[in-house]
């Protein structure tokens, strides 16, 4: 699912956003970038599935097991909490200096204001993985 995008509007952001983390190549060289990659895939599979189990077994919230994660949204905010802890000083968002290490979040609240649809689990669990 981490490959598939809802719509064509969807993929569009997700590239946009891939495309303004080159930096992040350049940094760590291709293969390291790659890695990162990947482990974020793998590992948000994993953190996933057990926040799914936990929340269907423990909290019986049986509507959980319809809920489907779309789109590579979520390897990007890993990848932005990566840069995030591999930066200092703060960034310009909106106008707003923030600290690199909020970066993340706050990038993640501005988007679920702007898309209230989004996964709000998906996208906070990525962020706090990479972490």
């Amino acid at each position: 699912a981490t490959y598939s995008h809802v719509d064509l509007l969807h993929l569009a952001f997700n590239m946009f956003a891939l495309w303004s983390f080159g930096w992040l190549e350049a940094t760590f060289g291709w293969v390291d970038y790659m890695a990162y990659c990947y482990l974020l895939v793998v590992l948000d599979v994993f953190v996933y599935l057990g926040i799914q189990y936990v929340l269907i077994t423990r909290f019986h919230r049986e509507e959980q097991r319809n809920v489907y994660a779309l789109g590579y949204s979520g390897v990007l905010f890993g990848l932005m909490a990566v840069g995030a802890l591999n930066s200092s000083g703060s960034f310009s968002l909106f106008g707003l200096s923030i600290p690199a290490h909020l970066t993340p979040f706050a990038s993640f609240l501005i988007s679920h204001l702007l898309v209230p649809t989004a996964s709000f689990l998906c996208h906070i669990r990525r962020i706090i993985v990479s972490y």
